[in-house]
């Protein structure tokens, strides 16, 4: 199962803002978030805009409903264990376009001999091409169709099976609102959020130092493979004996 959501933060070694757009997936669960980078932006004449400190970063829609010169970093999370099973960094700003290749990537690194068998995401990344792609793989994807607000009142259960001809955004909006859709949707948070904490509260990663989406990767990969380290440490007692070899 995917899932996604905390807010991006930063890039810019002069940037103090921060933001976090959503997503994720898993082994029989891994969750996938998007984190967004910021970094120096210039202002050009007749309108154009270009960063001369990171020109492979982007200019993206951030949270705080203004515009941001980012890059764009996501994680794929184990459900029951919080291990990050796949990872990247992208200047793209359309979510829609990552749900495949993160899913890809997650299932390589957890072998061949397991499958990811769910996956949820927030609405950035629906698609009836994303959906199909799950379908396709034999995936059990909720896919967020549309943003909800905390007060926007709850929807009834459907009740029976859903009509064959039912378009595939409304199917999957149909498939949310069952009881087993909503309570797989509802435990995204406690899937991501945890590992995202722990990774820029406790240990105090809030901006990446380097610039360039290469460096911004390898970078953002040894955080993540840290972060795994102190999981299996924790997980595993017996996982301290590793460090004597």
């Amino acid at each position: 199962m995917m899932s996604a959501s905390e807010k991006p933060f930063y890039v810019s070694p002069r940037s103090s803002r921060s933001i976090w757009q959503e997503y994720r997936i898993y082994p029989d669960r891994v969750e996938l978030q998007c984190w967004v980078a910021f970094h120096t932006l210039v202002i050009l004449a007749d309108n154009k805009q270009y960063n001369f400190t990171d020109p492979e970063s982007s200019i993206m829609k951030a949270n705080n409903k203004g515009w941001d010169q980012c890059g764009n970093a996501k994680a794929a999370v184990d459900s029951a264990s919080q291990i990050i099973i796949a990872c990247n960094v992208t200047g793209q700003s359309n979510d829609k376009q990552q749900f495949e290749p993160m899913l890809e990537q997650a299932q390589d690194n957890v072998g061949r001999d397991k499958k990811i068998k769910a996956a949820s995401a927030d609405s950035g990344y629906y698609s009836r091409t994303n959906v199909k792609f799950a379908e396709d793989k034999e995936i059990d994807a909720y896919i967020a169709t549309k943003r909800t607000k905390h007060n926007d009142p709850a929807t009834k259960v459907p009740c029976g099976r859903p009509p064959k001809d039912l378009p595939v955004q409304e199917k999957m909006a149909r498939k949310l609102r069952t009881r087993k859709g909503r309570e797989t949707y509802s435990k995204c948070k406690s899937i991501v959020e945890p590992m995202f904490g722990q990774i820029k509260r406790a240990r105090g990663f809030l901006q990446f130092s380097l610039r360039g989406l290469a460096k911004m990767r390898g970078e953002w990969a040894i955080i993540c493979l840290t972060h795994n380290l102190l999981k299996l440490d924790t997980l595993e007692p017996n996982f301290t004996h590793l460090w004597k070899l």
